[in-house]
């Protein structure tokens, strides 16, 4: 044993100076408290970050329509009525779902390369239904209940649909 005496005050050279197992589970908990802090808030980033390409894809899909119209002096045909319910037949998911008739009609006619898909398809799709020649109504889900555009607008027809944003024309 290294014990040197001081005066009257003995020092051990042997004593650790290494942290007490308290201090360790101290830290370790407060790490793991942050890191799930973080973990929560990167969540509702991407919720944020998802529901802004839904909206942009909207938009877009919104574009292409008017193109459209003006090319053929109506709107492309949905699902044609796969429900039996007369006037459905404007009433689609614009990729999968009941067809793709509103997708062809898009792309096919070069409006759009590509229609862009829901970031979370196959759970959430992009829905489309029309009137006629008048109008339509474009429809997406959101994950972010706080957005100022949240709303609630129910599809029917071939599979019915809960949008959280619309774009009418």
């Amino acid at each position: 044993m290294n014990t040197f005496l001081i005066g009257k005050k003995s020092i051990n050279k042997n004593k650790s100076k290494g942290f007490t197992l308290i201090e360790l589970l101290v830290v370790i908990a407060i790490i793991g408290l942050l890191s799930s802090i973080v973990l929560v808030s990167l969540n509702s980033v991407r919720a944020k970050a998802r529901d802004a390409r839904r909206k942009s894809d909207l938009r877009q899909i919104s574009l292409a329509l008017e193109l459209y119209y003006d090319a053929n002096s109506h709107y492309p045909v949905g699902s044609g009525s796969g429900d039996g319910v007369p006037g459905n037949e404007w009433r689609t998911f614009i990729q999968g779902g009941c067809n793709n008739s509103v997708f062809n009609a898009l792309t096919s006619s070069g409006f759009m390369p590509t229609v862009p898909e829901d970031p979370s398809a196959p759970t959430y799709r992009y829905f489309y239904e029309a009137d006629g020649d008048q109008g339509y109504w474009l429809g997406s889900h959101l994950g972010n209940t706080s957005d100022p555009n949240y709303t609630t607008f129910n599809f029917t027809g071939c599979t019915p649909f809960t949008a959280h944003y619309v774009i009418e024309r």
